[in-house]
Parts: structure tokens; sequence; C-alpha cells
């Protein structure tokens, strides 16, 4: 199994926590890890390796920010590492024919072998509806026809031959170059225009947002029953991810008691690698935060999410108990 991560010198670390989620559940598949990295120290490089500490097999291909500094940033909080995973199908080995790309911002809590032996013959890459793009705006501003779907890119299991036949990586590339305007999301929106129509649709179960699990996620799906059909899904999440402004690496997710932050925490202490919670300080956070409700309110990034999760989210302590009862059990295998 094939498993790609791309991500700068300031994810390494939490990088390692969701490698420790991935080789915890795999235990018994054949994994190698192809790392797209940038800014990185061979100390950095060091880190990797203990986190995956012989578990695995692992490839690095350093990418120089000269590279992306052209690249237009809506979020002034993105670096452009998020730009690393356009550059897979330019620098593995031709050999290598398909690839399961994961963000950083992901716990795996089951095996990956059923989405990995997802068949792409005629398909460009297989991925999960992202369902917070819902609007007709999102498909006008991008000049396709809504029955297409928009996906979201922290899950890509990637028909590598499709692309390199295609040439994906660079037509991405060229569109988000001409259109900065346009590519609100960068190259998750440059990837659904160049792909729209040749991507196969998987399970949410495989790429389970956060915001699913909001009290209001209903107003996101088209009707009743497709509402029904993605909740049933997410009562066995195999992948979660943590696709809010606050990510479970800071102390603020913790404190407000977001969705699934004990699993985090439960593999963050299991990982090889040390990571502590970041905390926002003084004057810098409070800046912080008015910038980003700035950038909110022009529509530029999602919006941060209130403090009160009672309000907020529906409760999922128990489907959260039992996936970190079988995380215990599994550890103790």
């Amino acid at each position: 199994m094939n498993i790609g991560m791309a991500f700068d010198q300031n994810l390494i670390r939490q990088a390692c926590v969701t490698i420790e989620s991935i080789l915890a559940v795999n235990r018994d598949e054949a994994v190698t890890f192809f790392f797209i990295l940038l800014g990185v120290s061979d100390s950095d490089i060091e880190l990797l390796k203990k986190s995956i500490c012989g578990r695995a097999g692992m490839h690095v291909y350093r990418v120089q920010e000269a590279l992306l500094n052209e690249l237009p940033l809506h979020d002034l909080y993105l670096s452009p590492g998020t730009y690393l995973r356009l550059f897979f199908e330019q620098m593995l080995s031709f050999e290598i024919e398909k690839l399961l790309y994961l963000d950083v911002d992901i716990i795996v809590t089951d095996s990956l072998l059923p989405l990995w032996n997802e068949s792409l013959d005629g398909y460009s890459m297989a991925a999960a509806r992202d369902y917070s793009c819902y609007r007709k705006s999102v498909y006008d501003r991008l000049g396709y026809d809504k029955n297409d779907l928009y996906f979201n890119a922290g899950v890509l299991l990637i028909n590598l031959s499709y692309w390199r036949k295609n040439s994906v990586s660079r037509r991405a590339l060229d569109f988000i170059a001409q259109n900065p305007e346009v590519c609100r999301y960068h190259d998750q929106d440059a990837l659904n225009y160049i792909l729209h129509g040749t991507v196969k649709f998987i399970s949410n179960s495989f790429n389970a947002m956060i915001y699913f699990f909001r009290k209001d996620s209903e107003s996101f799906f088209n009707n009743r029953d497709e509402f029904v059909k993605i909740s049933e899904q997410l009562k066995n999440p195999v992948v979660i991810h943590y696709v809010l402004s606050e990510k479970p690496w800071s102390r603020k997710y913790h404190s407000y008691k977001y969705p699934f932050a004990n699993l985090w925490l439960f593999f963050r202490k299991k990982s090889r690698v040390r990571i502590r919670l970041q905390k926002e300080r003084g004057r810098t956070g409070k800046f912080r935060q008015f910038v980003k409700a700035v950038l909110a309110a022009c529509h530029l990034r999602k919006p941060s999410l209130p403090p009160d999760y009672d309000d907020y989210f529906i409760d999922v302590s128990d489907t959260e108990s039992q996936l970190l009862q079988k995380m215990i059990l599994l550890s103790k295998g």
C-alpha cells in the first residue's frame, strides 16, 4: 500500500501522529510512505524515521520553495506547502501507478485496504464528496456543472498513470497561476476543475470531515435521504478529518471539546515523536483571530467555530469511546 503525505517543516510532529494511527490499524499490511517535504532539515527527516521505526518503507522527496512562490495563498496561515500534493505525479517512479494521499490533519481508525483496493479503471482518482461546498456559486465560480460534484482533497486515491498521461499536475498549476482569484481553496479548487467528471466518489466513511457532526449539517444535503445515507456511513468512520480552522494540536480545540479530540490525543500519546499542544498567546493570538474573522467574512476561508460545543455539534462521545476501546485492544495485541 503506497501512502503519500506532503507538508512543510511546521507539521513534522503533527504528521507523526497521523503516521502512528495509520500503522496501528494497518499493521498486517505492507505499507510504504512517500513524503514530499518543504523546508525540512535532516533532523526533521530523522523524526519521521523515528516515527515509522522500521514498521514501513519510507521515501523522501524535497521541494524548493522557489517553485511555489508565485502561487497564491488566500489564507494568511497557509504555507506554500498546501500545493505539495500536486508533485507526486512528477516525483514518484513511473513504476508506482497508484497512491493513497492523506492530509496531516487526519486520524485513521481502521484498515485502509478496502479503500486501497478500489478499482480506478477509467477514473482519474477516487475521493469523497465535500458537502460543505454545495452551493451553486461554487460550481459557477469554477465553471462546471453541479452534477459532477465537488470532492475534498484531503483523502485521494490517485491513479498516477492517468495523471501522468493527462498532465494533471501541470494543468492544475497552470490553472491556479492563470486564475488565482477563482481558486479560493487553492489546489483543491484546481483539481476539481481539471478532473470533474472523471472522479470516482467513495463513501464518506473514508473522509469523515468534522463538520459532518454539526447539528445543522443536514442543511448541506439536497434531500433527507442523502443526509440519512451519509449519517449511516459516519457511524463507522475509517478516516477522521479535522477540517476545522482549529486543529487538534491546538489547546483551543481541546478546551472547546470539539469532536474526536480524545482520539487524536490517544495517538499523540502513542506516537514515538513528542508533540506539544499549541497555544495562541497575547496580542498575536487576538490579531490572528481578527484576521480569521475578516477572511471568513470575505468568504476567503471557512469560518472558525464558536466555543459552545453543546450547541454546535451532535454528541459523538459513544462513537469515540468505541473507537478508543478498539485502539486500546489493538495496542495490546
